[in-house]
Protein backbone atom coordinates (compact mmCIF):
# COMPACT_ATOMS: atom_id res chain seq x y z
CA UNK A 1 0.00 0.00 0.00
CA UNK A 2 3.31 2.17 0.53
CA UNK A 3 1.28 3.52 3.69
CA UNK A 4 1.50 2.59 7.09
CA UNK A 5 -1.85 4.03 8.26
CA UNK A 6 -3.82 3.06 5.10
CA UNK A 7 -2.53 -0.49 5.17
CA UNK A 8 -2.93 -0.74 9.12
CA UNK A 9 -7.08 0.36 8.07
CA UNK A 10 -7.18 -2.13 5.23
CA UNK A 11 -6.37 -4.85 7.27
CA UNK A 12 -8.24 -4.07 10.09
CA UNK A 13 -11.42 -3.98 7.64
CA UNK A 14 -10.30 -6.80 5.87
CA UNK A 15 -10.83 -9.21 9.44
CA UNK A 16 -13.19 -6.88 10.64
CA UNK A 17 -15.64 -7.55 7.44
CA UNK A 18 -14.40 -11.27 7.82
CA UNK A 19 -15.19 -11.55 11.51
CA UNK A 20 -18.59 -9.66 10.88
CA UNK A 21 -19.34 -11.69 7.82
CA UNK A 22 -17.82 -15.24 9.01
CA UNK A 23 -21.34 -17.04 9.30
CA UNK A 24 -21.55 -16.56 5.42
CA UNK A 25 -18.35 -18.05 4.75
CA UNK A 26 -18.57 -21.97 2.81
CA UNK A 27 -16.07 -24.10 2.83
CA UNK A 28 -16.32 -25.20 -0.85
CA UNK A 29 -12.95 -26.45 -1.32
CA UNK A 30 -10.93 -23.63 -0.99
CA UNK A 31 -9.19 -22.54 2.00
CA UNK A 32 -10.44 -19.79 4.62
CA UNK A 33 -6.99 -17.70 4.06
CA UNK A 34 -8.21 -17.66 -0.04
CA UNK A 35 -11.53 -16.08 1.56
CA UNK A 36 -9.32 -13.33 3.87
CA UNK A 37 -7.49 -12.61 0.53
CA UNK A 38 -10.96 -12.14 -1.35
CA UNK A 39 -11.67 -9.83 0.92
CA UNK A 40 -8.42 -8.02 1.59
CA UNK A 41 -8.03 -7.88 -2.23
CA UNK A 42 -11.39 -6.13 -2.72
CA UNK A 43 -10.34 -3.53 -0.09
CA UNK A 44 -7.18 -2.66 -1.38
CA UNK A 45 -9.07 -2.19 -4.90
CA UNK A 46 -12.09 0.17 -3.48
CA UNK A 47 -8.74 2.03 -2.14
CA UNK A 48 -6.77 2.72 -5.27
CA UNK A 49 -10.91 2.96 -6.93
CA UNK A 50 -11.29 5.78 -3.90
CA UNK A 51 -7.87 7.31 -3.64
CA UNK A 52 -9.96 8.44 -0.65
CA UNK A 53 -10.13 4.98 1.50
CA UNK A 54 -12.42 5.67 4.48
CA UNK A 55 -12.99 2.55 5.99
CA UNK A 56 -16.62 1.90 6.63
CA UNK A 57 -16.77 -0.27 9.36
CA UNK A 58 -14.88 1.49 11.81
CA UNK A 59 -16.98 4.74 11.01
CA UNK A 60 -19.75 2.92 12.90
CA UNK A 61 -17.50 2.03 15.99
CA UNK A 62 -17.83 3.96 18.62
CA UNK A 63 -16.36 7.03 19.07
CA UNK A 64 -14.98 6.77 22.60
CA UNK A 65 -13.28 3.00 21.27
CA UNK A 66 -11.20 4.81 18.99
CA UNK A 67 -10.08 7.50 21.28
CA UNK A 68 -9.04 5.51 23.24
CA UNK A 69 -5.03 6.52 24.66
CA UNK A 70 -3.88 2.74 25.63
CA UNK A 71 -5.23 1.98 21.62
CA UNK A 72 -3.12 4.54 20.23
CA UNK A 73 -0.01 3.66 22.20
CA UNK A 74 -0.77 0.36 20.77
CA UNK A 75 -1.15 1.74 17.00
CA UNK A 76 1.66 3.90 17.69
CA UNK A 77 4.26 1.08 18.73
CA UNK A 78 2.73 -0.94 15.95
CA UNK A 79 4.13 1.98 13.30
CA UNK A 80 7.59 2.53 15.12
CA UNK A 81 7.82 -1.49 15.00
CA UNK A 82 6.78 -1.47 11.64
CA UNK A 83 9.13 1.39 10.34
CA UNK A 84 11.83 -0.16 11.71
CA UNK A 85 11.18 -3.81 10.04
CA UNK A 86 10.59 -2.07 6.76
CA UNK A 87 14.01 -0.04 7.21
CA UNK A 88 16.06 -3.55 8.24
CA UNK A 89 14.11 -4.82 5.13
CA UNK A 90 15.39 -2.18 2.76
CA UNK A 91 19.26 -2.52 4.08
CA UNK A 92 18.92 -6.10 3.68
CA UNK A 93 17.59 -5.78 0.50
CA UNK A 94 20.96 -3.15 0.01
CA UNK A 95 23.06 -5.36 0.60
CA UNK A 96 21.66 -8.70 -0.96
CA UNK A 97 22.23 -6.46 -4.56
CA UNK A 98 25.59 -5.78 -3.33
CA UNK A 99 26.45 -9.24 -3.05
CA UNK A 100 24.92 -10.05 -6.53
CA UNK A 101 27.97 -8.16 -7.52
CA UNK A 102 30.62 -10.00 -5.77
CA UNK A 103 32.78 -12.77 -7.14
CA UNK A 104 31.12 -16.14 -6.55
CA UNK A 105 33.47 -17.44 -4.12
CA UNK A 106 32.69 -14.83 -1.81
CA UNK A 107 28.99 -14.60 -2.80
CA UNK A 108 29.09 -18.39 -1.01
CA UNK A 109 30.50 -18.25 2.18
CA UNK A 110 28.75 -14.98 3.28
CA UNK A 111 25.24 -16.81 2.36
CA UNK A 112 26.20 -20.06 3.91
CA UNK A 113 27.40 -18.42 7.32
CA UNK A 114 24.83 -15.49 7.26
CA UNK A 115 21.90 -16.42 5.31
CA UNK A 116 22.15 -20.07 6.17
CA UNK A 117 23.98 -19.70 9.61
CA UNK A 118 26.32 -22.43 8.83
CA UNK A 119 29.68 -22.87 11.04
CA UNK A 120 32.89 -22.09 9.80
CA UNK A 121 33.63 -26.10 9.98
CA UNK A 122 30.19 -26.76 8.29
CA UNK A 123 31.36 -24.21 5.46
CA UNK A 124 34.60 -26.00 5.27
CA UNK A 125 32.86 -29.42 4.23
CA UNK A 126 30.53 -28.00 2.27
CA UNK A 127 32.82 -26.10 -0.29
CA UNK A 128 35.57 -28.53 0.48
CA UNK A 129 38.37 -25.95 1.29
CA UNK A 130 40.26 -25.85 4.54
CA UNK A 131 38.66 -24.24 7.53
CA UNK A 132 41.02 -21.23 7.03
CA UNK A 133 40.58 -20.47 3.34
CA UNK A 134 36.91 -19.92 4.11
CA UNK A 135 37.72 -17.75 7.11
CA UNK A 136 40.07 -15.60 4.64
CA UNK A 137 37.22 -15.19 2.12
CA UNK A 138 35.08 -14.43 4.56
CA UNK A 139 36.67 -12.07 5.75
CA UNK A 140 37.50 -10.62 2.56
CA UNK A 141 34.19 -10.74 1.47
CA UNK A 142 32.76 -9.07 4.14
CA UNK A 143 35.47 -6.34 3.94
CA UNK A 144 34.32 -6.18 0.08
CA UNK A 145 30.69 -5.96 1.43
CA UNK A 146 31.02 -3.24 3.77
CA UNK A 147 33.04 -1.01 1.23
CA UNK A 148 30.14 -1.62 -1.51
CA UNK A 149 27.41 -0.60 1.00
CA UNK A 150 28.99 2.62 2.07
Amino acid sequence: MGDYDIARDVAAETFLKAFLNFKKYRFEGHSISAWLYKIATNEINLFFRNQKYRPDLFGQLSEEMLSDRELLVVFEKDRMNTERQMEEYEAFMSVQQHLKTMDVKYQEVIALRYFEEKSLLEISAILEKPEGTVKSLLSRGIEQLRKKCE
